[in-house]
């Protein structure tokens, strides 16, 4: 109740590959959504949440990415299961 309304990256702690993170951000944000409804924090509506995920997609590695940590060097993939160099 006394939550503030705000838009997140993903969990830092169950995240395993920021790249892909990162593109699943981009695409939500693509959709231009007019509700948010995630199951955790505040749903969002209209433009205000429509110009928070732009704003998360545009600075994804700086906000969302933590600067160190095992999967920000050695990201996995979903599909192998195996760490893989990022390009």
């Amino acid at each position: 109740m006394t939550q503030k309304t705000e838009m997140h990256g993903p969990p830092m702690y169950y995240t395993q590959n920021w790249d892909e993170a990162e593109a699943s951000v981009r695409q939500l944000a693509a959709l231009n959504p007019e509700y948010a409804v995630t199951g955790h924090g505040h749903a969002m509506k209209g433009a205000p949440l429509r110009r928070a995920l732009q704003q998360l997609a545009d600075s994804f590695r700086e906000v969302a990415v933590p600067s160190r940590g095992r999967y920000t060097i050695h990201p996995t993939s979903a599909q192998t299961g195996t760490a893989y160099v990022r390009k």
